[in-house]
């Protein structure tokens, strides 16, 4: 709702010598000459002179072509200056973003479609209207096509005069609705929450950061500052491997090499980088006399990934997706070209294949409303549609009262990598065993212990693994480890001071979903699983015939079995949950040419092993007899 404040840019120099911004706003320098050949960079007064902020902003004018977008997240004061250029240098004043201020009227929202930045506030408002007015939050259910919400909340008071407000710390589409002056109706307003780089401050005193520990994502920015008025002494941040067992008390931390670090020592300085890898990160201080003994945490978990599929006439752009569990998927189109051809639509889940031990979330609570003809213009107007994935399968969409002939969209999700956290205490771990998944990361963390603490992984007798994982020199709080399990197994853990007190983590399969690719081939054939992993065929083409299990040869040659009719797609899929060898037979397996005379010559089987263990061997048989004609197995 403000509008983006231009900065012109000359070989004298910035225009203007200050402006003020909130958080979120984008400041625009363009450059008045038609090739530009200096950069804006980013300063800081060290307390002796203007030096460059090291990982801070900057304009690459091979790259900008004369003009440069930076958006500020952070409150603060920014300082700009032009690479070779003596000027007055440019300050940005950033302030704390406020509250967008929305109306509510008995007609509905005004706007009834709002896009903001994740971070940032709605403060809904209503004044003296006729019907009493609450806003409340409803959710797309993808599944069924239409609004869910919880059950009516005995807190929330419906008046003529009132607000709302809600902060939107994650990126997605949201819902809201409110009551109207016609009876039993009810308006909606869409909130498209954009995704946007987060950034946070530490500030160095003489003795210690502040904070000592901060929890991110991948992509955040930190800022490191410290001020001349507020230390006594010189400062110069730097990353560090995290300490080993054998390093000495009066021994430097070894600094990573290309890790983060800023200039010589300063009385004040700045210092910003941007974490794009998940981990934990450890950093340290220095002057010229001495280097601190204090290591500062960095917590990088890691982020979301988020797909895109374009909606056109003719359907999804991309019409099969592989995702993971934790993904977001981002259905795009649009919407302006929709409304003015007047088709409004929205996407529904036709079906799906979960993982059989799933555990489903109830809806006993929740209450369900079908989109009405404005609701659904709301949601074509919005331009996307989104849904998270939490369970393993193969999901289907498709465009609710859409033509036969439009693709369906399949989402084939399998497992991703989860986080979980142990936090550390004097007395123990909590919890002190858990489950976790191949690929998942643990993270320890001991943020209020007085004693220092490390991991390492021991026997089951208490004995260190040589090559088993480990924190390293035991660091006082708060610190943090993380380590990723690949493989299954049984890893037990101590803090070496907590010798007695084990912990365990416990990492245990989980179902997959495996593809078979159906062409002149049917590739794998046969396909290896385990109980209750999903097999998902995938076409070249559409196909609109479902698999069925074939129990004995009879049903193929009598053609007893019938392949049922599904909306036409490019994966079929089917969850196993017994073992054995199994064979699929489908109407969509049959070649795209013209039938032979010669029955079996038009049907093809593919063939699925189910086994707990990975350990059989395939022996293919055709007119010329065994492929291969030995077989060595083990005992």
């Amino acid at each position: 709702g403000q509008e983006e404040p231009v900065v012109s840019v000359s070989a004298n120099g910035f225009a203007v010598p200050e402006i003020t911004i909130m958080e979120g706003q984008t400041v625009t320098f363009l450059y008045e000459e038609a090739r530009p050949t200096n950069n804006v960079i980013q300063v800081i007064h060290d307390g002796d002179k203007l030096r460059p902020v090291i990982g801070g902003f900057s304009c690459d004018i091979n790259k900008c072509k004369g003009r440069y977008n930076q958006q500020f997240n952070l409150e603060g004061e920014y300082k700009f200056a032009i690479n070779n250029v003596r000027c007055t240098p440019l300050t940005v004043v950033v302030k704390r973003r406020t509250d967008l201020l929305a109306e509510i009227t008995d007609n509905g929202f005004n706007p009834k479609k709002i896009y903001i930045d994740q971070g940032h506030s709605i403060k809904w408002q209503w004044k003296q209207c006729t019907a009493p007015h609450s806003v409340q939050e409803v959710k797309y259910c993808i599944e069924k096509g239409c609004f869910k919400k919880e059950a009516e909340n005995a807190e929330v008071v419906k008046t003529v005069t009132g607000s709302f407000r809600q902060t939107f710390t994650r990126p997605g589409l949201y819902f809201f609705q409110t009551e109207s002056g016609e009876v039993e109706k009810l308006h909606h307003c869409a909130v498209h929450v954009r995704e946007t780089q987060r950034e946070y401050k530490v500030e160095l005193l003489d003795r210690s950061f502040q904070p000592m520990i901060l929890l991110i994502e991948e992509g955040d920015r930190v800022w490191w500052f410290w001020d001349k008025f507020k230390c006594k002494k010189l400062h110069s941040v730097y990353q560090i491997e995290a300490p080993t067992g054998e390093h000495g008390d009066d021994e430097p931390y070894e600094p990573v090499q290309n890790g983060f670090r800023s200039s010589v020592p300063s009385k004040q300085g700045l210092l910003s980088h941007e974490f794009y890898t998940p981990g934990v990160y450890y950093y340290s201080d220095q002057n010229f006399q001495e280097a601190a003994e204090y290591i500062g945490t960095i917590i990088v978990k890691p982020k979301q990934k988020e797909h895109y599929v374009d909606l056109t006439e003719k359907g999804f752009t991309q019409d099969v997706v592989n995702a993971q569990t934790g993904d977001r998927i981002w259905w795009t189109w649009d919407a302006e070209e929709s409304l003015k051809r007047d088709h409004i639509f929205h996407i529904s889940e036709v079906d799906k294949m979960l993982n059989p031990l799933a555990k489903l979330p109830t809806s006993e609570n929740e209450k369900y409303h079908h989109l009405n003809e404005d609701a659904i213009r709301l949601c074509t107007s919005v331009g996307l549609a989104t849904t998270q994935y939490t369970t393993i399968g193969v999901y289907n969409y498709r465009i609710v009262n859409g033509p036969d002939s439009m693709n369906t969209c399949s989402v084939i999700v399998n497992p991703g990598p989860k986080n979980h956290t142990i936090h550390l205490t004097d007395n123990g771990f909590e919890p002190k065993v858990i489950t976790v998944r191949p690929n998942d990361r643990v993270w320890w963390v001991w943020q209020s212990s007085k004693k220092p603490h490390d991991i390492i992984q021991v026997s089951h007798q208490g004995k260190p693994i040589d090559d088993g994982f480990c924190s390293g020199l035991a660091r006082d709080a708060p610190s943090a480890f993380v380590h990723q399990f690949m493989a299954p197994g049984v890893f037990y853990f101590i803090s070496s001071v907590l010798p007695k007190v084990f912990g365990a983590i416990v990492v245990s399969t989980q179902p997959q979903v495996h593809e078979v690719n159906v062409a002149l081939e049917i590739r794998p054939d046969p396909v290896t699983i385990k109980c209750n992993d999903i097999v998902c065929w995938i076409f070249r083409g559409l196909r609109s015939y479902d698999v069925a299990e074939v129990k004995n040869v009879d049903q193929l040659t009598t053609e007893e079995l019938e392949s049922t009719a599904v909306t036409p797609r490019r994966c079929i899929s089917q969850a196993v949950q017994k073992t054995g060898v199994i064979h699929y037979y489908s109407k969509s397996f049959k070649r795209q040419k013209k039938e032979s005379d010669n029955l079996m010559d038009d049907i093809r089987v593919s063939s699925v092993i189910c086994d707990e263990r990975y350990d059989n061997q395939v022996c293919r048989l055709d007119s010329e007899g065994f492929h291969p004609h030995f077989l060595y197995v083990t005992k």
